[in-house]
């Protein structure tokens, strides 16, 4: 691993007011005193114009004529969260669940990702008369020609990238919004619909902030606001739905905790669907008896933990699969289909080579890619005539091709990568002045939060001094260290980390946090043994 050192210091004028770790941080984030305005705002914007007129008459027209309204979503945290909140708003609009709302999530594992026919026919047969397809439906031209043919109206609320035009209906997308709103989900777009009708609460504001962390949004403008403000509302009156999906009541609801506890909550019920139907997860939100909130949430907690299980098991079986090819072709006929990503993820961590984790479903091989520093999507974008189905973007792809094809398939992937020159990993990390890691220097900067996809916070490195070392359960490491200004330890979580025991000294690269107690932790993600 190549680390690039970027010296800290000369910061911008805009920011001298500001400690040096502020300094150090922002002055890789902000250019200019009015962005570092823009990202200090607290306020939205309510968004104007003809496409969310329309969208609000859709609505207004819907419930004037009493028309049954079907939902159509998606199985994963974006979805899931936009299914609820919009079935949250037609409600406050007037529309009831059950008697005008219907919806419909279909099952990751059977159905695949968006509207079928087979849902909408089924549907219509049921008097439903207007769609709304909700985090999907941009590429659901075969179903959208279905509800055309059958004289229903439509609204798609999708924020995928939009290939060709819609045959029938309302787009309602960012790249058709103001700039100010680009790069919303599907949950961004439902609050920013609410908010032009003038009908945000706390639900709608915490469940699209926790959208936008689940399908990591750039945390800048429209995006950024929503998550800072769901935060809020999170920390002073967090609702039972939300903090009963924890095992212990937080210190407090940040971006972090959204990100690693409650999303991946969400996020399991759809990976597992051979077991658990994700469509319960909306009706879960929607809640308000607690022993009933109680109840369900424990059940998605446990269904998390078997996910972890499964997820370790399938990690531990796949790593015995790596090979020295510099493209990991990894096949197993067992292996969860729910769960690819997540084992190619941690492999092309560990590797730092792009890795493919695939498994047999009947005839089909179905997989997914994923990369930390090459181009995934375009290189396997090279091999069209295998696939049944592709796609994905620069760093996650997933496909799917005939079990017949998959031999000659894995033999051309490996004959193109010849031609493939990695680059070394490499990664960029700040080098600070000791004296500036303090927890008042700490909390200056943690002013500016949320931190995380486009506005994350850098790595920083240290030289450090073990003074012990404490096991972390059977998945990581503890070390208490002499002192690096108020850094007192670094945690390390990682599938290597027994081999990492027993140092006295090393370098780190990592991210800053505060500590349980008093002073500040480095949360480690390299570790070199040699400084």
């Amino acid at each position: 691993m190549k680390i690039n050192e970027i010296l800290s210091g000369n910061a911008p004028t805009f920011l001298k007011d500001y400690g040096i770790l502020t300094q150090s941080f922002l002055g890789q984030l902000v250019d200019s005193a009015a962005e570092l305005e823009s990202i200090q705002a607290s306020e939205d914007f309510k968004a104007e114009g003809q496409l969310i007129n329309d969208t609000i008459e859709f609505i207004e027209k819907a419930k004037q004529t009493n028309a049954k309204l079907m939902i159509c979503g998606d199985y994963d945290c974006d979805g899931i969260t936009s299914t609820a909140m919009l079935i949250h708003l037609l409600e406050k609009v007037g529309f009831t669940l059950e008697e005008n709302i219907g919806y419909y999530i279909p099952n990751r594992l059977k159905e695949g990702y968006g509207v079928s026919v087979k849902t909408v026919e089924a549907a219509i047969a049921r008097g439903y008369t207007h769609f709304i397809l909700i985090d999907n439906g941009v590429k659901a031209h075969e179903a959208i020609d279905v509800i055309q043919k059958h004289g229903a109206s439509l609204l798609v609320m999708d924020h995928h990238t939009i290939e060709k035009p819609l045959s029938h209906g309302l787009l309602y997308h960012p790249d058709l919004l103001d700039p100010y709103f680009e790069s919303l989900c599907s949950a961004g777009l439902v609050y920013v619909l609410a908010n032009a009708m003038n009908l945000v609460d706390d639900f709608l504001l915490i469940l699209g902030a926790i959208g936008t962390i689940g399908d990591m949004m750039p945390l800048r403008k429209q995006n950024r606001v929503l998550v800072k403000k769901g935060l809020q509302v999170l920390n002073s009156r967090p609702p039972k739905v939300i903090s009963s999906l924890l095992k212990r009541r937080p210190v407090a609801y940040d971006e972090t905790l959204v990100s690693f506890q409650i999303v991946p909550v969400f996020n399991a019920v759809g990976r597992l669907s051979d077991v658990a139907n994700v469509n319960q997860v909306v009706k879960y939100l929607l809640l308000n008896d607690e022993s009933s909130i109680q109840l369900f949430a424990k059940s998605m907690l446990d269904l998390n933990e078997t996910r972890k299980k499964l997820s370790k098991e399938m990690g531990n079986e796949a790593s015995l699969l790596i090979t020295e090819h510099p493209f990991q072709v990894i096949y197993q006929e067992n292996f969860h289909e729910g769960l690819v990503g997540i084992i190619a993820g941690q492999i092309a961590r560990a590797t730092s080579k792009p890795t493919l984790v695939l498994t047999q479903n009947g005839s089909q091989i179905k997989g997914s890619a994923r990369s930390q520093h090459f181009d995934v999507y375009s290189f396997l974008s090279r091999f069209s005539d295998f696939y049944d189905s592709f796609g994905g973007h620069r760093q996650a792809c997933a496909l799917s091709l005939p079990l017949e094809n998959f031999s000659s398939f894995r033999d051309s992937v490996n004959e193109h990568m010849r031609e493939v020159v990695l680059e070394e990993p490499s990664m960029d990390a700040l080098v600070i002045d000791p004296e500036a890691f303090t927890v008042s220097g700490y909390q200056e900067l943690m002013n500016f939060a949320p931190f995380g996809i486009g506005f994350e916070m850098m790595d920083v490195l240290l030289d450090v001094k073990v003074i012990s070392e404490i096991p972390l359960n059977q998945s990581g490491i503890k070390w208490k260290i002499e002192p690096i200004g108020e850094i007192q330890e670094v945690v390390y979580f990682g599938a290597n980390h027994t081999l990492l025991m027993g140092m006295d000294s090393f370098r780190v690269v990592g991210k800053l946090q505060k500590g349980y107690r008093d002073g500040l932790t480095l949360n480690a993600n390299y570790i070199d043994s040699i400084i």
